[in-house]
């Protein structure tokens, strides 16, 4: 899925249609404008919101704006009469080193260069660290560090997207998120290198990876829907590996977690109005199963 501006009959037809292509956070101006960040600056396009037509070419509103090349957020906002708020920069990617901090708070900074370094996992046995790096083709993907070596080498290249690595139970897998096939997917790739990355979603939607379940089998993940929001998923990683829905709703459920046990799964909502942290217990009690072979009950607790 290339990047672009799209809009949905969400009421009528649910016909997606594409109104700019290379565009990210499009912000509807009165009296008819998108405005829409592009490599650090600001474009607009005059837009027929009845018709929800473009109905001329773009035009350069501002440069110099702060924004994540990766992710395509940008910081920026616009009120009703037209005013622009912006945090002045650039399209960068914040470079940072990777910090081991001990439970008394002690931190020592590893050895490694300064990258845009993301959602750090440190592998079951306590001897690895798998990695997100931004950057694209600059040496963007996911990542392993050896902590006795002080070693880091590339495990895949994920295109842009932020990998969210996922390390499995045994340690010999790690998940995680990549471009390579077009849109926001989820990759399964064996953490010694070896072999090819399996891909596990075939989602036209954002994907972030989540959570595999203590013994391996499943995996829940989080995936945006255009009508529902964000929704829990889950797929079976042993015999056929096709996802399903777990927990969709009007509401955004995302981040599941499932418990040591895995009779639970955690998640965030914000049903309630507000993100909050409930659970859902797995067993139900009842014989069979469903949904990739996680057993579920219909009843939250807050945690």
């Amino acid at each position: 899925m290339r990047r672009g501006l799209r809009c949905c009959h969400l009421l009528e037809t649910a016909e997606k249609r594409v109104l700019v292509e290379g565009g990210d956070l499009p912000r509807y101006v009165p009296p008819g404008h998108l405005v829409y960040a592009r490599a650090g600056g600001l474009l607009a396009v005059p837009f027929d919101l009845k018709r929800l037509e473009v109905t001329g070419p773009p035009v350069s509103v501002l440069e110099g704006v702060s924004m994540n090349p990766s992710s395509g957020a940008a910081e920026f906002s616009s009120s009703t009469d037209g005013l622009l708020a912006y945090v002045p920069g650039g399209s960068s990617l914040g470079e940072g080193t990777l910090l081991w901090v001990d439970r008394k708070g002690a931190a020592q900074a590893l050895p490694v260069p300064p990258r845009a370094y993301v959602s750090p996992r440190i592998s079951p046995d306590g001897q690895r660290l798998a990695v997100g790096i931004q950057g694209g083709g600059k040496g963007g993907g996911t990542w392993l560090y050896e902590l006795a070596r002080g070693t880091l080498t590339r495990l895949s290249e994920t295109a842009t997207a932020t990998p969210f690595p996922i390390w499995s139970p045994d340690g010999k897998h790690v998940v995680f998120r990549s471009m390579a096939s077009g849109g926001f997917n989820l990759y399964r790739m064996p953490a010694d290198g070896s072999g090819v990355a399996e891909r596990l979603t075939t989602s036209e939607n954002l994907v972030v990876p989540g959570s595999w379940s203590p013994n391996g089998r499943v995996f829940a993940f989080s995936e945006q829907d255009m009508t529902t929001g964000w929704d829990i998923w889950v797929q079976s990683l042993k015999g056929e590996q096709k996802p399903q829905p777990f927990l969709q709703t009007p509401a955004n459920e995302f981040a599941p977690m499932f418990s040591p046990d895995g009779h639970w799964l955690a998640y965030q909502s914000d049903l309630s109005g507000r993100a909050i942290l409930p659970r859902r217990r797995q067993d139900d009690g009842r014989r069979g199963r469903d949904h990739a072979g996680v057993r579920r009950r219909q009843t939250q607790a807050a945690v």
